[in-house]
């Protein structure tokens, strides 16, 4: 965490009296680093000792659940405030990991997006629904226990915390790799409006907007909207029309009553959906040869060519950049999510009381063409899922700054989540899979559909506390614990249907019903798992200086184990047992005391034990997690800013993360490896870059009056990955770099006209990657997106 000046852009408003009173961020941060700005123009603004936001000037964090300056908070994190993510046309979590090195996110579609910190958090691969991922995301201070709730649009942000490394304490469960904590404007006892628009090439629109004004001297309210799309940026050659476009709506209402002088409520409703024909992949190369350990190589068996010429489909050239795509099916996505949460304050004169009560849904009904290609192979293959989630939390925290400042509470989560999958065979199944297109195997095997029902439900209770000792002026000691006790019940049934088989010899309906249980049978089973778990951790701090603070950190966490609920084979265990992680850190942030130069700089080591690992199982072309042994990641991340000049701001931020599986003896192998199982045990995780940086800076100029000209430049780098678990070479993504820039005017504080441009350089460049579905040799992608160039208006009433 950074604080850097910053000169005439900055908003605040000014509640006194509560502690959850609404406050605008002042000026927005500069990504990466978030570091805390000041403007001159800004007047001294109240503190919201619950959730933080401004104090003169400062935007303030709440990683320990009190309102501090990010420079006194003596952990990893970085803040990014509301403005300067507008700016940026940062409004997705997954444009966020662009400014910030240390995060990844990285997935196929919403549902089976993977959000990691320094290479841990959900190992690559399709979403388990028997599990949650190692960082936690809070909305509002609402956990989301799926991450496709935390894929939408994000609206009338105030700021976002990242915060690196196990936050088991005081963020709670499983967030052994960090925690991703998202805060909303609250309303404001004073009128205010914002709003903005923007249009772009590639049919990019988008409109947001917030308004919010008391209702009275007690009762203030917000309503925030925005609405963003784009046009296809694939163009599907069968169909004949563009896809892979986006479609998102978001809307938010809430109230913020003062009950008493003491005693505050915030209520907040939302609703979001998205629309699309998106997220379908692209060919980006074909295996031939397979080798064995002994080095003898061969042919791929059955590959693409020799199927494709069977079935007379002539393959389109692999040319992943052209953007085109053959497949039969279009891709649908259609996701819902919303609900409600109240959080009441209770300011007493020497601790204050806080309860967050919360429910929310989340649904996502997926359609695509998982075949790959324009044949009628299959006809469907999705997985839908409707999950439910309560919430109650409650925490008792000290209030000011005392000898010991501490806060403990407890914490209680419900879940249900039920997901119906399908997989159904068409006409051109028998030639394709089989390679005879006989009368037997089209009763077999076209209209053959194999559909799986999971169930789950989630209780888990958790006690926590955490306390820090100010030993003096310059040392203090922390020391914090969280119990948790966790129960998991769930349940698989996979059922099978086809075309009758009565009117075929007895002979032609065995080898029937051996074609179909080749690619499913009926199948059921039952599973819970209960587990108790304490994590805990230790951080001493020493302020050596007015400008450098040191601390050393270390932690006990765990990441809950779960369920498989999928179709698996009977020795694999159906019980996931939970990772234990050891963590150790170290750390300094230095400031000047003109705050012209800021560097932070921290180094990591952590090592998780029974690491749970995704696991492709070739034969029935299942995928599934299982734990696998132990991982290492560790690294150093560099953060800086530096303001040479009046007017120009910059900022850096680097992260070096060496993150390898320790023990990993029986992996699958990947495609090109004959073998029956691979040893990938001193082999680099999935989704984990080498190297990351993002650098980058606006410069300011006054044009006279109240106009001040500006442009800015954001760049970003990340090094090449392994997309799957197994570390196939057909799955690694090249590294690439991007830039974003920006140039406008700001006229006062209430308009700002600016043309900007995503991906200036319209680099090509893969989000992933990874060999196609019945080891056919084919290897498909999804493409990043292409430049867009826009313009857009803001206004701040």
């Amino acid at each position: 965490m950074m604080s850097i000046r910053r000169g005439k852009i900055g908003l605040t408003r000014h509640v006194t009296g509560v502690s959850i009173a609404a406050l605008t961020a002042a000026t927005g941060l500069l990504p990466t680093i978030g570091w805390a700005q000041e403007s001159s123009a800004q007047a001294a603004a109240s503190v919201d000792a619950e959730t933080g936001d401004t104090q003169g000037g400062e935007i303030l964090v709440t990683a320990r659940r009190r309102a501090e300056n990010p420079q006194d908070v003596p952990i990893a994190l970085s803040v990014f405030g509301g403005e300067e993510l507008e700016k940026q046309n940062i409004f997705t979590i997954e444009q966020l990991q662009r400014a910030a090195p240390s995060l990844q996110i990285i997935g196929t579609n919403p549902r089976n997006t993977n959000i990691n910190i320094r290479g841990l958090g959900a190992n690559i691969g399709l979403q388990n629904d028997g599990l949650e991922n190692g960082v936690g995301v809070y909305l509002d201070d609402v956990y989301y226990a799926r991450t496709g709730q935390a894929t939408f649009d994000l609206v009338d942000i105030d700021r976002i915390e990242l915060l690196r490394g196990p936050q088991g304490t005081l963020f709670g469960k499983n967030t052994t790799a960090g925690a991703l904590s998202i805060y909303t404007r609250q309303p404001s006892f004073e009128p205010e409006f914002r709003g903005d628009a923007s249009i772009g090439s590639r049919e990019n629109y988008q409109v947001r907007g917030s308004v919010s004004t008391p209702l009275n001297d007690r009762v203030a309210i917000r309503l925030s909207a925005a609405q963003t799309s784009h046009g296809g940026y694939l163009h599907n050659t069968t169909l004949g029309k563009d896809i892979n476009d986006y479609n998102n709506f978001s809307v938010k209402g809430q109230v913020l009553a003062k009950l008493t002088d003491d005693l505050t409520l915030r209520l907040i409703g939302d609703y979001g959906r998205q629309h699309e024909a998106g997220y379908a992949t692209v060919n980006t190369d074909i295996a031939t040869q397979r080798t064995t350990p002994a080095g003898v190589t061969s042919t791929i068996p059955n590959g693409i060519a020799v199927r494709a010429a069977r079935a007379g489909y002539v393959l389109p050239p692999i040319e992943p950049y052209s953007r085109t795509i053959d497949t039969d099916l279009e891709p649908s996505i259609r996701m819902k999510q919303g609900g409600g949460s109240g959080k009441l304050d209770w300011a007493l004169p020497s601790f204050t009381i806080t309860s967050i009560t919360a429910w929310r849904f989340w649904d996502w009904k997926p359609r695509n063409d998982a075949d790959g290609t324009a044949l009628p192979v299959l006809t469907a293959a999705y997985i839908e899922s409707k999950q439910r989630q309560f919430t109650q939390e409650i925490r008792l925290g000290s209030a000011g700054k005392n000898t010991i400042d501490y806060v403990v509470g407890a914490f209680y989560f419900h879940q249900s989540l039920d997901s119906d999958a399908l997989t159904s065979y068409g006409s051109s199944a028998p030639i394709w899979l089989l390679g005879a297109d006989t009368p037997v195997n089209q009763v077999a095997l076209n209209g053959f559909a194999v559909a799986g029902k999971s169930r789950l439900r989630v209780d888990s209770y958790a006690g926590f506390g955490q306390a820090t000792w100010n030993i003096d002026d310059r040392l203090s000691l922390t020391l914090g614990g969280r119990y948790t006790k966790e129960k998991k019940i769930g349940s698989f049934v996979q059922t099978t249907s086809g075309a009758d088989l009565s009117g075929l010899s007895a002979a032609d309906q065995g080898a029937a019903k051996g074609v179909r249980g080749a690619f499913g049978a009926p199948n059921a089973y039952d599973a819970e798992t209960s587990e108790s778990k304490f994590s805990g951790q230790a951080n001493l701090a020493f302020r050596f200086s007015n400008a450098i603070l040191g601390y050393a950190t270390v932690s006990r966490g765990f990441k809950s184990g779960g369920l498989t609920l999928t179709n698996v084979p009977a020795n694999v265990p159906k019980v996931i047992a939970p990772e234990s992680i050891d963590h150790y850190e170290v750390g300094l942030k230095t400031q000047t005391a003109d705050k012209l130069l800021t560097l932070n700089v921290a180094g990591f080591w952590t090592i998780d034990k029974n690491y749970q690992s995704t696991i492709y199982d070739p034969i029935r072309t299942t995928t599934y997690v299982s734990n696998v042994g132990r991982v290492r990641s560790r690294g150093v991340e560099i953060e800086g800013g530096l303001n040479p000049i009046e007017g120009l701001t910059t900022y850096g931020a680097f992260t070096y993360l060496d993150a390898k599986y320790l023990s990993f003896k029986a992996s699958t192998c990947p495609i090109e490896i004959l073998a029956p199982s691979c040893d990938l045990s001193n082999r680099r995780l999935p989704g984990a870059p080498k190297w990351s940086a993002a650098f980058g800076g606006e410069y300011s100029h006054s044009a006279g009056g109240n106009v001040e000209t500006y442009a800015g430049l954001d760049y970003s780098y990340r090094s090449g990955i392994f997309f799957a678990s197994n570390l196939s070479k057909f799955s690694t993504i090249p590294g690439y770099s991007l830039v974003n820039a920006r140039i406008g005017a700001r006229i006062g504080t209430r308009y700002d006209l600016s043309i900007w441009a995503r991906n200036l350089f319209d680099k090509n460049y893969l989000v992933s990657r990874q060999p196609a579905a019945f080891n056919t040799g084919l290897v498909s992608g999804l493409v990043g997106d292409p430049r867009v160039i826009g313009a857009t208006v803001r206004v701040r009433l």
